[in-house]
């Protein structure tokens, strides 16, 4: 649940198998509790009379819960209404009814009992004939009843004994999301079995990354009867389908059905992931990089000041939760100081090119880094653990333990969100770093691609201009990774122009030659590779583009000053 001035974390759900139930559905495929025949003809035949032939009409059993014999204790886990609790968040139940709320003082058992959101999934009017019909409003309740005592009300309607488009079960399930980290939530159809089952069994695709077949088996061991239909059944494998190029935040060539991606292409997919907060925030900027940068900031010392923004109304993410939002410098500049309309690399090495050693160069910080992650509660000189965090980013050749912590990750990323918890906990700014080098790498055009670039460079002395000229997710990715740098100053000049460069190679896909003293490194070639290389960037291009992104790293650092 969030708290006023805490941040927001969705957390998987709790399952509570019982033993039996896990052992009996091992491996088994779910049936259908409708036939082909029995379904289409409750599609076929009129609502008046599938309310009288299937759930009692006038006596519905689903309205009358109070008849003597209709349900016992169990089913009823909410006095006066047919409802077993899924998870201990989610309650499944049959539609509330007037003269039962009443009856049952079913509001104040809704407080007791934590509840604060209902999600309906019926269509308004439907089943009006059965037990004492429905409300003006069309429902057999009146929902203001329950939003005048504080409980939210949500309605997305499907056809009895329906599904509902994969688009809007996604916008469903992300609803409940949000309202389960508000407060324990209701959903309910007309009997609470169908639509409703098959909500919660893509609540737990979505949220827990569950197998399809396991969620529905584990909704119906809670709420027997419930996924009805074999369309319900292979909706719900649908929606997993649907889910895994959304959910993909890295090209791996060895995983089944990935492919390259541009960041508008990705930024689409996100669109489509993420909610509230975070939808409002992360419209042009791709979460692995805010999650990434933000942790980096922490670890460096330097998002417990300036990342506390001043407008309390323009919450971010902050890296203290992946799906945290709170107030962060670097997004509220982006948002706030700057017109998201009007605006007045070193190197770049993919992780198939990484060595798997540990250079001389990189001794120093790998025992830096070292001390950051493991003695983090001691007090350390600022500008060294800001140092020690440029270091990580301006790094390119890795130990065999951050490339398979990489890959860790990556993996991860791709088929469960809460990785993104994780990675925001993480200690070594190198694995930090590497991610973001190795995602901005992958995509199939680079930021900076070669059409846009000279335009760009034209503006090297007004870079907020040249900023203009890209699409928005280029636009508001780099404006907020000048940021990220410029709350890292100041650095030492050397440390600062390879962390550039490196950012810059990865940003345009193209190699940078950079002058290495060879006496204090020896192991480091001169050139810097990435594998997506569209060759060798010109001198005077690469020393303008240099020019371009350290004014506006200036410019950055004012806008922090004065926010300070």
């Amino acid at each position: 649940m969030q708290k006023q001035g805490s941040s927001l974390s969705f957390q998987k759900e709790q399952l509570n198998w019982e033993e039996e139930d896990a052992q009996a559905i091992a491996g088994i495929k779910p049936s259908a509790k409708y036939g082909p025949v029995s379904e289409a003809l409750r599609h076929a035949i009129p609502e008046k009379q599938t309310c009288k032939s299937f759930c009692g009409g006038r006596k519905c059993k689903y309205c009358n819960v109070n008849q003597v014999g209709k349900w016992n204790e169990k089913q009823c886990e909410i006095k006066g209404i047919f409802s077993n609790w899924v998870t201990d968040n989610i309650l499944a139940m049959a539609r509330p009814v007037t003269v039962n709320i009443e009856e049952f003082n079913i509001i104040d058992q809704f407080k007791e009992n934590g509840i604060k959101s209902i999600i309906n999934l019926q269509l308004s009017g439907e089943h009006s004939t059965c037990g004492n019909g429905n409300e003006e409003g069309g429902f057999s309740y009146k929902p203001q009843q329950f939003m005048d005592e504080g409980i939210f009300f949500y309605n997305f309607g499907w056809e009895d004994y329906g599904v509902g488009t994969l688009g809007s079960i996604l916008d469903v399930v992300k609803v409940m999301q949000f309202s389960v980290s508000e407060g324990k939530t209701a959903v309910h159809c007309h009997a609470g079995l169908g639509r409703t089952g098959v909500t919660i069994a893509c609540y737990l695709v979505f949220t827990n990354a569950m197998d399809p077949y396991d969620a529905i088996h584990y909704v119906r061991s809670k709420r027997r009867g419930a996924i009805q239909t074999q369309s319900q059944i292979e909706c719900i494998h649908q929606f997993s389908t649907y889910l895994r190029p959304l959910r993909q935040v890295f090209h791996i060539e060895s995983e089944e059905g990935s492919h390259d991606f541009t960041l508008s292409q990705f930024l689409t997919r996100q669109k489509h992931m993420l909610h509230g907060y975070e939808a409002r925030n992360l419209k042009f900027i791709p979460k692995i990089i805010c999650v990434c940068c933000e942790r980096l900031l922490q670890l460096a010392g330097r998002s417990a000041g300036y990342t506390a923004a001043k407008d309390s109304n323009c919450p971010v993410l902050r890296s203290t939760s992946s799906s945290s939002l709170v107030r962060s410098s670097t997004l509220h500049s982006i948002n706030s100081n700057l017109s998201e309309n009007n605006f007045s690399t070193k190197r770049s090495v993919s992780l198939e090119s990484f060595s798997a050693i540990t250079p001389k160069s990189s001794r120093k910080l790998t025992k830096d880094v070292e001390k950051l992650s493991v003695s983090s509660s001691e007090s350390k000189d600022a500008s060294s653990k800001v140092e020690v965090v440029a270091m990580a980013m301006a790094e390119t050749e890795y130990s065999s333990q951050v490339l398979q912590a990489v890959h860790q990750y990556m993996t991860q990323l791709n088929c469960d969100t809460h990785a993104f918890d994780v990675l925001a906990e993480e200690k070594d700014p190198t694995v930090l770093a590497a991610l973001i080098w190795e995602w901005l790498d992958h995509l199939k055009e680079p930021m900076l691609n070669s059409q846009d670039l000279p335009n760009v460079l034209e503006y090297a002395s007004e870079p907020l201009g040249g900023l203009e000229l890209l699409e928005k997710g280029a636009r508001f990715t780099i404006l907020y990774l000048s940021e990220v740098v410029a709350l890292l100053e100041p650095l030492p000049e050397s440390i600062e122009l390879e962390l550039v460069q490196r950012l810059l190679s990865t940003l345009s896909h193209q190699n940078m030659v950079v002058e290495f003293d060879p006496l204090t490194s020896p192991d480091l070639e001169d050139i810097s590779r990435t594998k997506n290389s569209t060759g060798f960037m010109r001198e005077n291009v690469a020393n303008r583009l240099i020019y371009f992104f350290s004014h506006l790293v200036h410019i950055n650092c004012g806008i922090i000053h004065k926010a300070n």
